[in-house]
């Protein structure tokens, strides 16, 4: 279905009856929104005024769903895409193709599946080396949420020995230790996604292979594979959480992979939303 409109920029949905996903038809890949049934709330954020400045011109973080480049370096993870953008099908799967980077040779994809009868969505992202040269990389794929619910990230990693360390938690320069905003569990670490400075990211090393945020009424679950045995930038991390002024940032990330010309890589999300009746942990 066509006819939509992402602050000026035109847009396209992929719908089940449950759940209402919106896409950019000529930007991205991105998604901008998602409504679940029939609401007309969108469950992602929208920061259409917050830009990064690269020295390949200005990054629109919009908000919805993007695929960065991992680790995060200037140019390579803020190339602009705002034009370019292909729409096609695939046994059945929408697939939405940027195109091949200048100065990097690499294109991303993401391919879109619904779950009939769930408010659930699939996404494969993909990044094709398209250049001459190898390439060392991983997929990053970034979910912004509006401020108001609550992160979690599950630390419950197995115990091999009780002598030796099984979880570790990544801060970022910007992330206070005492924030108020983090509470810490046996096994989990919640995050209050509420407005505050300094800016609070955390990463780990995630062996159960989900995140989840609850808002409003829902709780929504990213869950995707871990590859434990695979070396992952930012100290090993393969999820991530990023709170700033007026958002809340779910990450996931691939493992490195080098690709030669010609190869590519992926990563998938699985998406659900469930309703829920919830109550902040956090005052």
């Amino acid at each position: 279905m066509t006819g939509g409109d992402f602050h000026g920029r035109p847009t396209a949905f992929l719908e089940n009856g449950l759940i209402r996903v919106e896409y950019l038809v000529s930007a991205g890949p991105r998604i901008v929104r998602v409504f679940l049934d029939g609401d007309d709330e969108n469950q992602l954020a929208e920061v259409n005024h917050k830009q990064i400045e690269s020295t390949e011109g200005i990054f629109n973080l919009m908000g919805g769903h993007r695929l960065w480049v991992a680790p995060e370096t200037d140019p390579w993870t803020y190339i602009p895409d705002e034009s370019g953008l292909s729409v096609s099908w695939e046994g059945g799967r929408l697939v939405l193709s940027g195109p091949v980077t200048p100065h990097t040779g690499l294109q991303k994809q993401m391919i879109l599946s619904l779950v009939e009868g769930r408010h659930s969505l699939t996404i494969l992202h993909r990044m094709t080396n398209c250049g001459q040269s190898p390439v060392e990389l991983a997929p990053w794929a970034i979910t912004m949420f509006p401020l108001g619910g609550e992160a979690v990230i599950p630390m419950n990693a197995p115990v091999k020995s009780p002598l030796q360390p099984n979880r570790q938690l990544t801060f970022w320069a910007c992330s206070r230790l005492d924030d108020p905003r983090l509470q810490f569990s046996r096994d989990e670490v919640v995050i209050s996604a509420r407005a505050a400075s300094p800016p609070l990211k955390v990463g780990c090393l995630n062996h159960a292979g989900w995140l989840r945020y609850r808002r409003n009424g829902w709780s929504f679950e990213k869950r995707f594979t871990p590859h434990l045995n695979h070396v992952h930038a930012d100290m090993n991390c393969n999820t991530e959480v990023y709170l700033w002024e007026d958002f809340i940032e779910l990450e996931t990330l691939g493992p490195l992979a080098r690709l030669e010309p010609g190869e590519f890589v992926e990563h998938e999300e699985v998406w659900e939303w469930q309703r829920m009746n919830w109550k902040s942990s956090l005052t």
